[in-house]
């Protein structure tokens, strides 16, 4: 049987005031999970486009085989709205 290898993250970071830095941009984030046999974490985000359906899916911010670390909130405001711009 499948090891659930997927957890609940324990971080400093804060759901609310990622998305009050975020001010209502069409995107919402809301979790975070990591694999902790791969030492990963991701964040939980739902991006809302004006006309075509939304998209939710998970982000990376700590992710050791390219050596990203994101730690802070406006870390990962920063990379959703880069996300966001690109799709």
């Amino acid at each position: 049987m499948a090891k659930n290898i997927w957890k609940q993250s324990d971080n400093n970071l804060d759901i609310e005031a990622i998305n009050a830095l975020l001010k209502s941009r069409n995107i919402h984030v809301y979790g975070f999970c990591n694999n902790s046999k791969a030492s990963e974490s991701y964040v939980k985000v739902k991006f809302d486009f004006d006309e075509e359906p939304s998209f939710e899916t998970v982000v990376p911010y700590v992710y050791r085989r390219n050596n990203l670390q994101l730690l802070t909130n406006s870390e990962i405001v920063r990379i959703c709205l880069n996300l966001f711009i690109i799709s």
